[in-house]
């Protein structure tokens, strides 16, 4: 069985703090982006932008 992700890689505004998937990240400026350490040599791919109440316990 073969699985396929897709992603939208478009843009969001800087302040788009809502729950999505794909698209670019919102990181703070100078932030490095984590890369692949052993098979692909890239950058790590982004997967979904999860936000979360500062304070929130699950």
């Amino acid at each position: 069985m073969q699985i396929t992700l897709m992603i939208h890689d478009g843009t969001a505004p800087a302040d788009s703090d809502v729950p999505r998937t794909g698209g670019v990240p919102l990181a703070p400026a100078g932030f490095t982006w984590p890369m692949c350490g052993s098979s692909c040599g890239g950058p790590l791919q982004f997967f979904a932008h999860l936000p979360v109440e500062a304070g929130s316990r699950a």
